[in-house]
């Protein structure tokens, strides 16, 4: 049941452009804050236990990839959004056009007549 609620969640995330951004904006806040809090307030704590220090920056270093990906996944999704919607509009200024050229010739004919 959770893991069905977790996988649509994570459909919504990915499939809306506004939300994939929101989200990775407030990745990179984290981010920020979580480096700034190693590097500044909690470094002597850190400085001293060689496992503790090892396991806060690796998940900082997850925390920048978790942020790349988005990134790389956003743009290629943008990409093709974009792409989608030039297809959409270029088949509906191709109709437009057409029904302007048969709308045209059906005035002619009916004029030589």
């Amino acid at each position: 049941m959770i893991k069905s609620q977790i996988i649509q969640l994570t459909i919504i995330i990915l499939r809306s452009r506004k939300i994939r951004r929101k989200l990775m904006l407030a990745f990179t806040l984290i981010t920020l804050f979580y480096s700034f809090l190693g590097a500044f307030i909690i470094d002597n704590l850190l400085g001293s236990n060689l496992l503790l220090f090892s396991a806060y920056w690796f998940f900082a270093l997850a925390l920048v990839l978790l942020m790349v990906l988005m990134a790389l996944y956003d743009i290629l999704k943008s990409k093709a959004e974009i792409t989608e919607e030039a297809k959409n509009q270029v088949d509906k200024i191709i109709e437009d056009i057409n029904r302007n050229v048969v709308k045209k010739n059906s005035t002619d004919a009916t004029k030589s007549k």
